[in-house]
């Protein structure tokens, strides 16, 4: 069996989130935007290819709710998901609809989803969420709430590049890696789950490579798209999905919004927004480099991942066999083992060995 596992075990939850303010939430949603309307109607085509219903979204790792409002326009009932108590107020605050009712926001752990009834989603997405997810819960989690035939899909576009166009490129690179991965810098203060997103998901872990696998999922219709990886421009030289042009300021907010930032502002809290803080410091160092015209025209980039898995038409029925100790014919009685399956018909299996 192929594995798309990667090397990447358990990814553990992460607290950084859930522990926001209601200052912090605003900042992150300012800093963060929305995704590009061209990757929402991407991800709508697909699930829409293979026949699949839009009645109902269920969007986990919500946030305050950005991707969730773009997605909900295509779908008649959506919900939102999310730990963190001031994530979800503010997304209730932002609102927001699908076709035929309002959007609905649930504060609830990712994994578990107990307000979500059996079979009743369609679509389930994951805006850059995944990579703090516990697979080994998530996915019994997905089988259990989508339909039959229905659609996971995962994404990201999160990792910021300098766009090679910009004066000083390799420069400028080179001082936003130093940022994220310098050991005086955000290094320290990454998780598994930032070094996934930096690996483009490539270790994001399978419903067939998590134990015991889950059958419910059919690996065939696993489908891993990558575009502007690494940052690189697509041979025509576009960027498919992410490309951003705006101010320097601009940037260090949303770099600001970054996990790994809050973790290092927090142990230096005397240091924190001011001009030794790693972020403004990395900052000034651009600016520098780039001057005060081509501050305000500073264009990020980022490499877009999607990953789509469906859940199978119908999950394999495993076998149990019993032996009657009968006069005669051996009698095997072999009932169907359906207790992780819904509206299946219990049913015993006589069969008559001569």
């Amino acid at each position: 069996m192929v594995s798309h596992a990667g090397i990447a075990g358990r990814l553990p939850n992460d607290t950084t989130f859930r522990s926001y303010s209601s200052a912090q939430v605003l900042e992150y949603a300012r800093g963060r935007g929305g995704y590009p309307q061209k990757l929402i109607e991407e991800i709508v085509a697909l699930h829409a290819s293979t026949e699949s219903a839009f009645e109902s979204l269920l969007d986990i790792g919500c946030g305050p709710g950005t991707a969730t409002r773009q997605l909900a326009a295509h779908f008649d009932h959506a919900t939102g998901i999310d730990p963190s108590p001031a994530m979800v107020q503010s997304a209730i605050e932002l609102g927001g609809d699908a076709r035929k009712a309002p959007i609905r926001f649930i504060q609830d752990e990712t994994e578990v989803c107990k307000n979500i009834p059996d079979q009743s989603i369609d679509l389930i997405t994951a805006a850059t969420s995944a990579h703090w997810f516990d697979f080994e819960q998530f996915w019994p989690t997905a089988a259990r709430i989508l339909k039959p035939n229905e659609t996971v899909a995962i994404f990201n576009m999160w990792r910021i590049y300098c766009h090679p166009s910009t004066p000083h490129a390799n420069e400028i690179q080179r001082i936003l890696f130093e940022l994220e991965q310098g050991p005086d810098a955000l290094g320290p203060y990454q998780k598994p789950g930032n070094w996934s997103v930096m690996n483009e998901y490539k270790d994001l872990r399978m419903p067939w490579s998590i134990f015991p696998p889950c059958s419910s999922f059919s690996e065939t219709s696993y489908r891993r798209q990558v575009w502007n990886e690494k940052g690189l421009p697509s041979k025509d030289g576009s960027y498919v999905y992410g490309e951003r042009t705006t101010t320097l300021e601009e940037a260090e907010q949303a770099i600001a919004t970054i996990s790994a930032v809050t973790r290092w502002r927090e142990a230096h809290a005397e240091l924190a927004n001011t001009p030794e803080d790693c972020v403004r410091a990395a900052s000034a160092q651009i600016r520098r480099i780039l001057g005060p015209e081509e501050a305000d025209r500073f264009t990020m980039v980022a490499a877009t991942v999607l990953i789509t898995v469906k859940k199978a038409q119908m999950a394999a029925v495993q076998l149990v066999a019993v032996v009657l100790p009968l006069e005669g014919p051996v009698v095997r009685v072999v009932r169907p083992n359906v207790s992780k399956l819904s509206n299946t018909l219990d049913k015993w299996v006589v069969i008559t060995m001569a």
